[in-house]
């Protein structure tokens, strides 16, 4: 992989591109296991690839990790089952008439796809007026 966030590191970007990393398993561009805090902003993940992951694992899961922050960022032609996939709580920050549904860390959240600051639209005749929703409507 590209950048690897290990036990206790706090690791932060800021207008970074991660570009044709590759791992044989998870975290192509970024591998963070149990890091202590991770925050990403205005950076772009672009082909990078791995089996889970392909532009970030967060695998940070600890009782002393703070929330893991992704703030405007890019993700673009990564290769993989997943884009993102965490098995720990991440907060984004979304673009206005953006939400992100809600990453709980219970090893379930994983995002596919090409999107810049957050995963999904809001859905029709709803736009939200803030940056950190996590539901359809936008509220």
């Amino acid at each position: 992989g590209g950048i690897a966030s290990k036990q206790g590191s706090r690791l932060g970007l800021e207008a970074v591109t991660v570009s044709g990393c590759k791992a044989g398993n998870s975290g192509g561009g970024l591998f963070a296991e149990l890091s202590q805090s991770l925050v990403i902003r205005d950076s772009a993940f672009e082909r990078n690839e791995a089996g889970k992951g392909a532009a970030i694992e967060y695998a940070s899961q600890d009782t002393d990790s703070e929330t893991a922050l992704i703030v405007g960022t890019t993700f673009e032609g990564n290769v993989g089952e997943t884009t993102v996939s965490s098995n720990a709580p991440i907060s984004w920050i979304c673009e206005r008439g953006q939400y992100m549904p809600p990453t709980s860390g219970d090893g379930e959240d994983a995002f596919s796809g090409d999107f810049t600051g957050c995963l999904k639209e809001c859905a029709a005749g709803f736009f939200g007026n803030e940056t950190d929703l996590q539901s359809p409507t936008c509220s």
